[in-house]
């Protein structure tokens, strides 16, 4: 099962996300020896918000965003990759042959010209859309055609055809196929 997780970083638990941004991951959490815990709903001075049942409080809470800053969310196959690589010296060849070994893991990152790997992800196929520029952004300077990868799930129909459109969660515009 896929679940958006976050961590208290004051005890160290780890949640099941109850309100995750768009820009979290989905985790595998089958794959995971941790124990996850459910985010309790407190109150506090009549406000009620999801937070660590340890620690009383949401202030601590971090969204999972980026599994190179959480080894311990990694299954073993991927740590045993990881432990192939000196992060820090990386060359860009290295960077290129530790992107295929996580893809035939199920694993996807970016890297960038300087070889420094970022946003370690489950791989999920994913289909492109598009949309023209907003006047807005005409004005601005950005008149390009703007493209975005969605989940293959968001993206199909019952009958297994793509959708012609969407509308992002991001930015709440409308892309098309």
């Amino acid at each position: 099962m896929k679940s958006y997780l976050c961590k208290c970083n004051n005890c160290g638990s780890i949640f099941y996300d109850e309100n995750p941004k768009s820009e979290n991951l989905l985790i595998n959490t089958e794959k995971i020896n941790l124990s996850i815990l459910p985010m309790e709903l407190l109150n506090e001075e009549g406000d009620s918000f999801y937070g660590c049942g340890n620690c009383k409080t949401d202030g601590y809470l971090t969204d999972i965003d980026d599994l190179f800053n959480f080894h311990e969310l990694l299954p073993a196959e991927i740590k045993a990759i990881l432990d192939t690589f000196d992060c820090e010296t990386l060359s860009y060849q290295d960077c290129q042959s530790m992107l295929a070994q996580m893809e035939e893991n199920g694993y996807t990152f970016d890297y960038d010209l300087g070889a420094a790997p970022y946003n370690l992800r489950i791989l999920e196929n994913t289909v492109t859309y598009c949309r023209k520029p907003t006047a807005a952004e005409i004005k601005f300077g950005h008149g390009a055609t703007h493209y975005k990868d969605f989940p293959l799930s968001q993206c199909t129909k019952k009958d297994g055809n793509y959708k012609k459109w969407l509308v992002c969660p991001v930015d709440g515009l409308r892309y098309y196929y």
